[in-house]
C-alpha cells in the first residue's frame, strides 16, 4: 500500500538516509497518509486497510533502517554481514522492527523497535547484556565476547542517534548513562521531632527546620500521654519550617510538653544515596553536595562529573553524565563502582518500594 507515484515517497525509497532521517520523513509521509485515510468516510472504519498500511511503511522504514546500519563504519562490516531486520504489525495502531543476528546455530533477536513510526517509539531489549552479567564474577556470565559487545554498543548508538531509547535502567547496559532515572524509595522512619512547654491556655505554636527538598508526609502533635491534639490547629510550610499552630490549646494542657512528630521523604533519606556514598568512597571517589538540594556530585579521575539527583517528591533518582553517548557498559569499564552500586539498588530491589 505505498504509492510509488508520490515523488516524495519515491525519493525517500531511493536516497540514502540516516537512522533518524528515515525515522523521521517516513514517520512524517506515513501519518499524513493515515491521517487522510482517517478523515475519510470511506477508510475510516477499514482495519485492515489501516493495518496494511502500517505494515507498508514499517517495511519501508525497516529496510531504510536496514540500508542505514549497513553504512555506518562505526559498526564492524563482519558484525553487519550477520544483522537482518523483521517487521510485524499487530494492528492499525502497534508494529515492531526486531534486529535479528543470524548465527550457524539460530536467529538471535537482540532487540525490537517497538511502534517504530510512532513519536513514543521504544526499544526494547532481548537478547543484549544486562547489569547482572557484566558484574558477575563467572566469565562465563555473558554470552558474548568483546568483539560482538563493542559492535551491539555501535548498534544501541546508532539507534540512539536515531531517537530510539529503551525505557528501563536495568534492561540491558547499551544505554547512555546520562538521562537514566529509576523508582526508589525513602526511609521515612526517622521522623523529625520538636518539643514545646504549654505555658498558658490559649495561643500556642510549635515547629522545627526541614531540609529544602523534604516532603512532609504526615504529622502528629502529642501530648504527655499519647493523646493527638493535631486538630486542635492548623499547619504551614514557610521558607523550610514546618509550624503548627492553635489558639484554642485548652487549660488542661498547661504544663506539657507537646511533642510536634513529623515524617518527612527527603533525598537525605534515600538508601540508594547511601549506598553509593558508601560504594564510592571504598573506592576513593567522595561524593559531595551539589550547588541545589538533592543534587549530589561524584568527581571521577577522568575531570568529568558523574551526578545523582533525588527527588522525594516523586520517588525517583536521575542520573547525570557529560558525555551523552557514554553507556552503562562503557563508564562501569572505566569505573567498576557504578556498576557495583547500581547492581545493588536495581536487580535486588533494595531500594525500591
Amino acid at each position: 500500500m505505498l504509492n510509488l507515484n508520490d515523488a516524495h515517497l519515491a525519493a525517500l525509497i531511493t536516497k540514502p538516509l540516516t537512522v533518524a532521517q528515515a525515522r523521521q520523513q517516513i514517520g512524517t509521509a506515513y501519518q499524513q497518509e493515515a491521517d487522510r485515510l482517517a478523515n475519510s468516510p470511506l477508510w475510516e472504519s477499514n482495519d485492515e486497510a489501516l493495518t496494511a498500511l502500517l505494515a507498508s511503511y514499517t517495511n519501508l522504514l525497516g529496510n531504510k533502517l536496514y540500508q542505514a546500519l549497513q553504512n555506518l563504519t562505526s559498526i564492524p562490516t563482519p558484525f553487519l554481514q550477520t544483522l537482518w531486520l523483521q517487521d510485524t504489525t499487530a494492528d492499525a495502531h502497534h508494529s515492531e522492527i526486531a534486529v535479528i543476528q543470524t548465527t550457524q546455530d539460530d536467529n538471535n533477536t537482540l532487540l525490537t523497535i517497538v511502534d517504530p513510526l510512532s513519536d513514543n517509539a521504544k526499544l526494547k531489549a532481548v537478547n543484549l547484556p544486562t547489569l547482572l552479567q557484566i558484574t558477575a564474577a563467572d566469565s562465563n556470565a555473558m554470552t558474548y565476547d568483546a568483539e560482538t559487545v563493542k559492535a551491539l554498543s555501535a548498534l544501541a548508538k546508532a539507534l540512539n542517534q536515531g531517537g530510539y531509547r529503551f525505557t528501563t535502567v536495568d534492561e540491558t547496559v547499551l544505554q547512555p548513562v546520562n538521562g537514566l532515572s529509576f523508582k526508589t524509595r525513602f526511609d521515612n522512619l526517622k521522623p523529625l521531632v520538636a518539643k514545646k512547654a504549654v505555658i498558658k491556655a490559649g495561643d500556642f505554636s510549635i515547629g522545627t527546620s526541614l531540609d529544602q527538598d523534604a516532603k512532609v508526609l504526615g504529622y502528629q502533635v502529642l501530648d504527655e500521654d499519647g493523646h493527638d491534639w493535631q486538630d486542635l490547629g492548623s499547619e504551614e510550610v514557610k521558607n523550610d519550617r514546618f509550624e503548627w499552630a492553635s489558639t484554642t490549646v485548652p487549660q488542661e494542657l498547661v504544663n506539657h510538653r507537646l511533642k510536634l512528630i513529623i515524617r518527612v521523604s527527603a533525598g537525605s533519606n534515600s538508601p540508594a544515596l547511601d549506598e553509593l556514598f558508601v560504594i564510592a568512597s571504598n573506592n576513593a571517589i567522595l561524593m559531595r553536595q551539589g550547588a541545589k538540594a538533592g543534587v549530589y556530585e561524584l568527581p571521577l579521575p577522568n575531570q568529568k562529573i558523574f551526578t545523582v539527583m533525588i527527588n522525594p517528591a516523586n520517588n525517583m533518582v536521575y542520573l547525570k553524565y557529560p558525555d551523552p553517548e557514554t553507556q552503562i557498559i562503557e563508564l562501569n569499564h572505566q569505573y567498576p563502582f557504578i556498576g557495583e552500586w547500581l547492581k545493588a539498588v536495581l536487580p535486588q530491589k533494595r531500594a525500591f518500594n
